[in-house]
């Protein structure tokens, strides 16, 4: 089916819930946010390792995230880091806190995460889940998705989330890196500025 030019824009800002998708979408920024995972002499055997705060992104509504492993990104930025090896992808999940995204009212402040109130919406979100990049690796690469995975009123506090890897760790005797890609824009889902700082 092919869609008049006039046809294409209106369906695209008529909405059932009467939300205009231009400005729900924003502008979209692009950030590399890496989580250094150390190395262990006998091997890293933790469980969890928690995100720092990530003061620029810190009020920004994030539109869509994905996952880098070694067959993608040798090394991290902007700290030289091996990535994380694309076998070991499917020892990961995400636990990210973060707004409700249901609440279009919620209150906000200045705090870090931008909302007086958050949980853990994201819950153990499987690395492999948000793997875009379809590498040569043969079998060593890891599983792909066709698209990014997108939320719509998504605001991450990024200090109160972590990665979690399954029992046994990861075994690395060396500091490697998870890489996260982050969409993101300062404009809110009703088309706003957002406070950046």
């Amino acid at each position: 089916m092919h869609l008049h030019h006039n046809q294409f824009t209106n369906a695209l800002r008529i909405r059932p819930e009467g939300i205009n998708l231009i400005l729900m979408l924003g502008n979209s920024f692009f950030r590399l946010v890496t989580l250094k995972i150390p190395g262990i002499a006998a091997g890293n055997t933790g469980q969890q390792f928690d995100f720092t705060d990530q003061a620029d992104i810190r009020y920004a509504r994030v539109l869509h995230l994905e996952a880098f492993f070694q067959n993608d990104l040798a090394f991290s930025f902007p700290e030289p880091l091996p990535v994380i090896a694309d076998v070991l992808a499917n020892k990961c999940a995400l636990v990210l806190e973060t707004n409700d995204p249901d609440d279009l009212t919620g209150e906000k402040t200045n705090a870090p995460g931008r909302f007086t109130s958050t949980t853990q919406t994201q819950k153990w979100l499987p690395l492999t889940a948000i793997h875009r990049v379809q590498s040569q690796g043969g079998i060593l690469s890891a599983p792909f998705v066709r698209q990014l995975l997108s939320y719509r009123n998504l605001y991450i506090t990024w200090q109160k989330s972590f990665l979690n890897v399954a029992p046994g760790g990861l075994g690395n005797t060396v500091d490697i890196a998870l890489c996260l890609g982050v969409w993101y824009t300062f404009i809110d889902i009703h088309g706003k500025a957002i406070q950046r700082i």
